[in-house]
């Protein structure tokens, strides 16, 4: 797993945002199990949304597993930060977004070529 990558994209862009950015190896595992919530999943969410700060703005889902566990990790945030949680990006959502943005302009680009 690589970690910084958002934080060396962000800066590319502006580099007076503050990222942090943590691993969690120990997640996919558990979901590629079927284990989406429950004892296991809150455990290492306690340990992992611990390591951020209490006060950040957005939670970016760095993973396509995360999407998965998006209701504990709302729930563990409030728990261990007694916040309320950040927004949550869901990069794979995004990307899935822009893309029928583009298939769009692409088949009205066809449509009026036709």
């Amino acid at each position: 797993m690589r970690t910084r990558m958002y934080k060396e994209r962000v800066h590319i862009l502006d580099d007076s945002i503050v990222v942090e950015e943590i691993g969690a190896p120990g997640l996919v595992p558990l979901i590629e199990q079927g284990i989406v919530d429950g004892e296991q999943i809150d455990i290492l969410l306690r340990e992992y949304l611990s390591q951020f700060s209490g006060d950040i703005e957005a939670l970016v889902l760095g993973c396509t597993h995360y999407p998965l566990i998006r209701e504990p990790i709302e729930r563990v945030w409030m728990e261990v930060h007694h916040t309320k949680t950040p927004d949550i990006i869901d990069p794979g959502f995004e990307a899935a977004k822009r893309f029928r943005e583009w298939m769009g302009k692409r088949h009205a680009l066809i449509n009026s070529v036709a």
